[in-house]
């Protein structure tokens, strides 16, 4: 059961859920717990439980190989909580404000039009819609997916970097991007206000990219810990398989060492 718990924390936690990870640590200690009480024997449940017998111990060091890499790939995801839970909470900021985001774009993208706004000048404010849904389609990505795509991250961080000196060139002049300065009043007024609205939206995206390399290998060692799952339930239900063999054989030792008592008894 712990096997496959520790998969379904696993994911969650690489996407950004808090919650999953009280599972994941509580469900690592446990399943930790209890291989170090099957190798060297204790007190579980008030009763007193002996090493593993040497007959079924090569199952539970192939468990315990098994373990050891889960083990291993859960510290790393669990060492970078705080990260994906920052990633976690910076995507749903982007998601709650694209909405706003995508209505502004729309409206200068119309208002360029309606004011008979250069060739130029309309493109480039068609751009800003395109870049406003891909930004947000880019960054749900990175959390969403098993491993980070460094072309993702790539095209994210290329794209708030264009809607920035875009938004720039529109509001003052940009030779290099061959932008003129927009001069209508209503216009100015909706790109104050998408440039608001971006100076927070870019900041969930740093706090994404800025934390990329860390994202990276505790992704990644969540994945693995999802793929890894399925050996360690395999190695698990052959142990048990091992103890309830070797129960099977002491309950017929008792059955026939009672037969030959009373069959003692009887001569």
């Amino acid at each position: 059961m712990l096997s496959q718990r520790l998969a379904k924390a696993a994911q969650l936690s690489s996407q950004g859920n808090a919650a999953a990870f009280r599972q994941l640590r509580s469900s690592r200690d446990e399943f930790a717990s209890l291989v170090r009480l099957l190798g060297s024997g204790g007190e579980a449940s008030g009763v007193d439980l002996p090493p593993t017998s040497a007959q079924v111990r090569p199952l539970l060091d192939t468990l315990d190989r098994e373990w050891g890499k889960t083990e291993r790939n859960a510290a790393l995801v669990i060492d970078e909580q705080k990260n994906l839970v920052a990633m976690g909470g910076a995507v749903r900021f982007i998601n709650a404000h694209n909405p706003a985001m995508q209505e502004l774009t729309n409206e200068i993208a119309a208002l360029s039009v309606q004011t008979g706004g250069g060739a130029r000048q309309n493109g480039v404010t068609a751009q800003l819609m395109m870049l406003t849904q891909r930004m947000a389609k880019n960054a749900n990505t990175m959390l969403a997916e098993n491993v980070v795509d460094p072309e993702v991250a790539f095209l994210l961080g290329k794209d708030t970097n264009t809607f920035r000196d875009t938004l720039r060139g529109l509001l003052q002049g940009s030779d290099a991007l061959h932008i003129a300065r927009v001069a209508d009043t209503e216009m100015r007024g909706k790109l104050g206000e998408l440039q608001t609205a971006y100076n927070d939206y870019r900041g969930a995206v740093s706090d994404i990219l800025g934390n990329q390399a860390r994202l990276v290998g505790a992704k990644r060692a969540a994945f693995d810990m999802f793929n890894d799952s399925e050996a360690l339930l395999r190695a698990a239900e052959q142990l048990g398989g091992g103890y309830g063999r070797e129960l099977q054989r002491r309950t017929g030792n008792y059955v026939a060492l009672a037969a030959l008592s009373v069959l003692a008894l009887a001569v």
